[in-house]
């Protein structure tokens, strides 16, 4: 905070890259989270899960905050994202009513007839949002002074940033390969730099159709075989948590950021092919 602007929340003699650190920062509060849930099951009082989750939550503002200092939007979103997620699978009970047996689907999460997931996740959301607001107010930041809100300019420049470059290159770099893509296709078309800033149609620029309909498949499979599966450690909680962190960061990825996001792959590495038994 002491080299922070005296006019925006950026330290002064930031060196780029910063995407970099808040990648890193949101791989390790997936990791904190999930240990979390682990030990959860181990000791099932409420007492130690309410510690673990005030741990959980310290971790997570601390991480969204520094994220804003070195001038990363994703690193704020993706913590406080994740750190809704994991609120919800611990404290909601309703999330469990709609778990049926050993194998859950989307289906039943979502479209529950009785509502309980999303009124549960209106609750959370709500609630967070009151502490957030209650925390600004106490420490008087300004939130003019943050880059999610384009340092007072009320204009999300990253968001709108990422979004012209897809209008304005996807259809060259898509049709210069359609079918294999070319791993440099934005420097072999004279736009260094500007490559799509989405997981699934950077997939498409990139990797072609091919590459497309090996992620697919990939993905179902992953599905399948793995995210239904509730005899893990931490029980129906974790199956609920690591599902739903999958989705959320490829959603994520799929606005904002390059195939290659390294939140992503490790995601899948830790929820989707690794075995908790």
């Amino acid at each position: 905070m002491s080299s922070s602007s005296d006019r925006q929340l950026l330290v002064l003699d930031s060196a780029g890259a910063y995407q970099r650190p808040a990648d890193l920062m949101i791989m390790s509060l997936m990791l904190i989270a999930a240990v979390s849930l682990v030990a959860n099951e181990k000791n099932k009082t409420i007492t130690f899960i309410s510690i673990n989750a005030l741990c959980v939550s310290i971790v997570a503002m601390t991480l969204s905050l520094v994220s804003q200092l070195l001038g990363s939007n994703m690193g704020l979103v993706g913590c406080l994202a994740i750190l809704i997620i994991y609120l919800f699978c611990v404290f909601f009970k309703e999330t469990q009513k709609v778990i049926n047996g050993v194998d859950f689907y989307l289906s039943k999460v979502l479209l529950n007839r009785k509502g309980n997931f999303w009124l549960a996740a209106i609750k959370l959301v709500l609630s967070l949002f009151l502490v957030f607001s209650l925390l600004v107010t106490l420490f008087d930041i300004p939130f003019d002074m943050l880059r999610i809100t384009g340092y007072g300019s009320g204009e999300a420049s990253s968001v709108n940033s990422r979004f012209a470059i897809i209008k304005k290159n996807f259809i060259d770099q898509l049709a210069y390969n359609p079918i294999f893509g070319h791993s440099e296709v934005e420097t072999l078309l004279n736009t260094k730099g500007e490559y799509i800033h989405s997981f699934v149609l950077s997939l498409a620029t990139h990797t072609g159709l091919i590459g497309l309909i090996l992620f697919g498949l990939m993905m179902f499979f992953v599905y399948r075989e793995r995210l239904r599966g509730t005899n893990l450690a931490g029980g129906q909680t974790f199956s609920l948590f690591r599902i739903s962190i999958i989705l959320f960061i490829l959603l994520l990825g799929s606005f904002f950021t390059f195939y290659a996001w390294m939140p992503f792959w490790f995601a899948l590495g830790l929820f989707g092919f690794s075995r908790h038994t």
